[in-house]
């Protein structure tokens, strides 16, 4: 049986886990001061790298590699649904249409997740290189080397028990929502954690389920969305039945707590380490192309690494250009990005969801929870 080393790097809490599913595991975290690491962005990977250690030493992390969890703030992905006999040309050519791509600055990677009927699913990334950077060169200051990095959606939607569901992660600070649909990932944002406002739980946490359910469902294709989609609370206790009825009364939606993964050490508080639950769960695809990888026909494949090896790489400086990021090696002027805070479904050739043209989600909710961030 093969064990995985995943850390979680998506907030203000490394987060650690050994092992393997159906196998033991040993988890470890530890809290990282804001002027080391903000909301899954590095800011001293050289700081970091020593609390990475440490926590790889409580789990007996022997394992070289690492699989890393990366915040969504990072990145913007999108669903793609495509012909069946479309070019790589096409592809590609329709992935940069609706991907925010700004010369070296940003990567790109896709991936080939479904093919069935007439039409393939591609599931595409774009990415800030300079902070994925970042990531990386902590990790391997730290004596590890990352093999893998995926957005922190993706692995929830890995871990999420049904294809279409709204999982709210209130083990976190600011506390996050993701909205999966056909077992990917569809919309991502956060809310702020108020823990002095226990009177409005109820209606807290039904605001934050209702904005990105009425957003998604008024995408074109949207409307086709499961009325019976179970919101799922991740925290590290259970709601109350009257919480949960409070909520499910004002969205109509199933509310329950989130179940724990199957084959998952019962030890482990799946709710804070869902991210790296995700990562243990990865399955590998098989390559097609430039930056693509191709599912099985007339099944799924799990993108094998949202971001390759080569993008977490420092490129070598341009003559004229200025070394501005120590802690990555990057040579290319670092400038401020606006990192779409959603991952929206649109349409290549064929198929639903589709969704073209829509700004980013912006929600400002306040979310309090009793069971929240440790």
């Amino acid at each position: 049986m093969i064990s995985r080393l995943a850390i979680d790097l998506s907030g203000n809490t490394v987060r650690m886990l050994a092992g393997s599913v159906g196998g033991r595991m040993k988890a470890a975290e530890a809290k990282v001061p804001a002027s080391v690491m903000s909301d899954g962005l590095v800011l001293n990977s050289a700081s970091l790298a020593p609390i990475i250690k440490e926590l790889a030493a409580q789990v007996d992390g022997k394992e070289g590699k690492a699989a890393i969890a990366a915040s969504d703030s990072l990145a913007s992905f999108r669903i793609i649904n495509v012909a069946k006999d479309a070019t790589d040309a096409k592809v590609e050519s329709l992935v940069r249409a609706q991907l925010p791509l700004d010369g070296n600055r940003m990567g790109m990677q896709r991936v080939e997740v479904a093919a069935n009927g007439s039409e393939r699913t591609v599931y595409a990334v774009a990415f800030d290189r300079l902070k994925v950077q970042g990531l990386a060169a902590a990790v391997r200051l730290a004596g590890l080397e990352p093999s893998v990095v995926e957005l922190k959606s993706l692995c929830v939607a890995r871990v999420a028990p049904v294809p279409s569901c709204v999982v709210l992660d209130v083990t976190v600070s600011p506390a996050e929502v993701f909205l999966v649909d056909g077992s990917l990932p569809r919309l991502w944002h956060t809310f702020k954690v108020d823990l002095s406002n226990g009177t409005e739980l109820g209606q807290q946490l039904a605001g934050g389920a209702r904005a990105v359910l009425s957003f998604y469902k008024r995408l074109p294709g949207g409307s086709d969305y499961p009325a019976d989609a179970p919101v799922f609370i991740s925290g590290e206790g259970s709601p109350s039945p009257l919480l949960v009825s409070a909520v499910q009364a004002r969205i109509g939606h199933p509310i329950q707590a989130l179940p724990a993964p199957p084959r998952i050490s019962p030890e482990i508080r799946y709710g804070p380490y869902m991210a790296c639950l995700g990562l243990i769960m990865r399955r590998r695809g098989r390559r097609r192309g430039r930056g693509a990888r191709r599912a099985p026909s007339g099944g799924e494949s799990w993108p094998s690494s949202t971001f390759s090896r080569a993008s977490l790489e420092p490129r070598r400086r341009r003559p004229g250009e200025a070394a501005c990021c120590p802690w990555s090696g990057s040579g290319w002027p670092l400038r401020r990005s606006e990192s779409p805070s959603w991952g929206r479904t649109c349409d290549g050739a064929v198929g639903r969801p589709r969704g073209p043209g829509h700004a980013p989600m912006s929600v400002g909710q306040t979310l309090y929870s009793g069971f929240g961030p440790r």
